[in-house]
């Protein structure tokens, strides 16, 4: 399932495939059967009938019929945020199994309406009533266990086919809010003044990933001094003219849409140093630095950045880069198989939790959809000083079980290590109207319905009116 490692720090999540054990005289759809009853028998009493003794049970339990107990491998304060993610929603067995059917209009889900949808059997605070061409319409529900809480009557949700279109419709009146939409930099230098524009960090996060598997790369000093010699200012105002914001660190340091108290230590543009590190490790003015490849997808904007930034280690420490655009799938190869110096890589952040976050830029078993590499949690550098050098890491055609360090955990892990250089966070964008309130801004850049509220004792400034009077004497 997409995003399914993100159920990983529940107690027996990840179990060895049931079907790895079948021996050569099972068919392969018995087998396939008795591991789906196994995690269907698991999900029901919180055992994995058909799972080795070995096994960890799985944490998750019915205590009753309106209590759900869950065990975590390790706290996670934003764990109850964090279940919202569609990867944990529960699915209701016999409406799923029911065929589709036609029938009135209903509010709590129980029935399917008018437009013939399914039996949608729900547990949010609003349920579908209609779907439209071009929109949804959602109806708050009555069932909902915090329905005396939610303020809202009914949302519409309105697909544009552009954000001039999104603009327009709101000066209309058409639309109380736009989010989500592709607003050009000019756009945005316009919006800017107006209390209507919003502009928040999203939890999304673009970065250059060593391969410490081989040299040069395998030297920590390399990889803090190309680091420390990108002006990610520059990169963002101008190159990618303001559209998003400077990463000095893999996370951003914010909080509720406000900057938050953080002493992590930040990666900052410093020529002098990095050029320091360089001669440190042995290449002093970038003398007989090799030439080193720059893997990126083909995107005209992801070339525009890759481009701007060999550059700047072109000009600040004297070292050729090879910029290499390849199509999704020839990446995608390149990627899983180590070919590459320095690869493009994002993640668009599903959680707030830190260590999750940097199991999924930098964990084990992970698949190049997921933005990182299976061996990475086995190629990170433990040293921390810039004195010392990685010692040789673990090639791909001889891994060397003995060479395996601890995965990278947090912040502070990844900017010792320096597995990776951030780039830039993604911003997300909003015009909302002052009478909308609680549409609040965070780094996941998803609104809780159930806060929001309309002032319906809003009303519009009134505008000064000038009257100019002429007297003659």
């Amino acid at each position: 399932a997409p995003h399914a490692q993100l159920l990983s720090n529940i107690e027996g999540a990840i179990q060895k495939v049931a079907n790895e054990a079948m021996t050569p005289n099972e068919p392969a759809e018995e087998s396939a059967q008795e591991s789906n009853n196994a995690v269907r028998s698991a999900r029901r009493d919180g055992s994995a009938t058909a799972a080795s003794e070995s096994e960890i049970p799985f944490g998750v339990t019915a205590v009753d019929d309106y209590t759900l107990r869950v065990r975590l491998v390790r706290p996670d304060k934003n764990f109850p945020a964090l279940v919202a993610h569609p990867v944990f929603r529960p699915v209701h067995e016999r409406s799923e199994a029911q065929p589709q059917t036609t029938g009135e209009s209903s509010v709590d889900g129980e029935k399917s309406n008018a437009t013939g949808e399914a039996n949608f059997i729900t547990n949010g605070a609003f349920v579908l009533s209609r779907r439209e061409p071009n929109s949804v319409v959602l109806e708050r529900a009555r069932n909902y266990w915090d329905a005396q809480t939610v303020k809202l009557e009914r949302v519409r949700f309105v697909g544009m086919r552009s954000a001039e279109d999104a603009v327009a419709a709101y000066h209309a009146g058409e639309v109380d809010a736009v989010s989500n939409a592709a607003f050009e930099p000019l756009a945005l230098k316009l919006f800017t003044p107006y209390k209507d524009f919003r502009r928040a960090t999203f939890g999304a996060v673009t970065y250059y990933q060593f391969n410490m598997n081989r040299p040069p790369f395998d030297n920590l000093l390399l990889r803090r001094a190309f680091a420390l010699a990108i002006d990610r200012n520059r990169l963002s105002r101008d190159v990618m003219g303001g559209a998003t914001e400077p990463a000095t660190s893999f996370l951003p340091k914010v909080e509720g849409g406000q900057q938050r108290e953080d002493k992590t230590p930040s990666i900052e543009y410093d020529v002098a140093q990095a050029r320091a590190l360089l001669a440190q490790a042995g290449f002093a003015g970038g003398r007989g630095f090799p030439r080193v490849k720059l893997l990126v997808n083909r995107n005209d904007q992801q070339r525009v950045v890759a481009e701007a930034v060999a550059a700047m280690w072109r000009s600040a420490l004297n070292v050729e880069i090879e910029v290499v655009i390849k199509s999704w799938e020839d990446y995608e190869a390149a990627f899983n198989a180590g070919d590459y110096d320095i690869v493009r890589r994002s993640l668009v952040m599903q959680t707030a939790d830190e260590t999750t976050n940097f199991s999924l830029m930098f964990g084990s078993g992970a698949k190049v959809e997921a933005n990182m590499t299976g061996r990475q949690e086995q190629s990170n550098a433990a040293q921390t000083s810039d004195e010392q050098s990685v010692a040789e890491l673990t090639s791909n055609e001889q891994p060397k079980a003995q060479q395996a360090l601890p995965p990278i955990l947090d912040e502070t892990q990844a900017l010792a290590q320096m597995p990776a250089v951030p780039l830039s966070f993604a911003s997300s964008y909003a015009l909302v109207k002052p009478y909308v309130l609680r549409l609040d801004a965070n780094l996941l850049d998803v609104q809780s319905l159930k806060n929001i509220s309309i002032n319906t004792a809003w009303r519009a400034p009134q505008r000064d009116t000038v009257v100019r009077v002429q007297s003659s004497r």
